[in-house]
């Protein structure tokens, strides 16, 4: 950046591209946090390699106003999807400084359970996949798109079951 004193509400030049400062963060406060951060992460991985096999659970709802205005005057349905991921071995390939490695690619940083399995981390850490890998990523895709096109569409339809999709 053309401007290292920049602040928010600034216009700066960046490869001769204008840009709108929104807010800057202090960069020691960032370094140190980061840092902490990535020492939780390496405390977490060791955690799912020493307890090999977690659950990763994920609850979806939809609601929608009712066609007819009936009472309550919405339909709702929702899901749980659930899926489960073990982890590898310490001694099959999982020791700590293979861990430590992997936190050190940043890769897992703003990722719930400090991994990504779509990416390195489901090549180095993950063993076994049961269930939805969508789940894992972030969104059950097909779950939420039946859940709408129940909740939606088909309103008027037998309710039966109706927790499950």
């Amino acid at each position: 950046m053309s401007d290292s004193g920049s602040s928010a509400g600034d216009i700066i030049t960046f490869i001769g591209v204008p840009l709108a400062v929104l807010g800057v963060l202090p960069i020691l406060y960032n370094t140190l946090a980061t840092l902490a951060a990535l020492s939780k992460i390496k405390r977490m991985l060791r955690h799912l390699r020493d307890t090999r096999t977690h659950r990763v659970l994920t609850a979806v709802c939809c609601l929608a106003p009712k066609a007819d205005a009936s009472f309550p005057g919405y339909a709702i349905s929702t899901h749980i999807e659930e899926t489960k991921v073990t982890f590898a071995k310490e001694s099959a390939g999982l020791p700590d400084d293979v861990i430590d490695a992997y936190v050190r690619t940043r890769e897992g940083v703003d990722k719930a359970g400090g991994y990504a399995v779509q990416g390195i981390g489901g090549m180095m850490l993950v063993e076994k996949i049961e269930g939805s890998v969508d789940n894992v990523v972030g969104l059950p895709v097909r779950q939420c798109l039946q859940l709408c096109e129940k909740v939606v569409f088909k309103q008027n339809e037998d309710s039966e079951g109706e927790d499950d999709v």
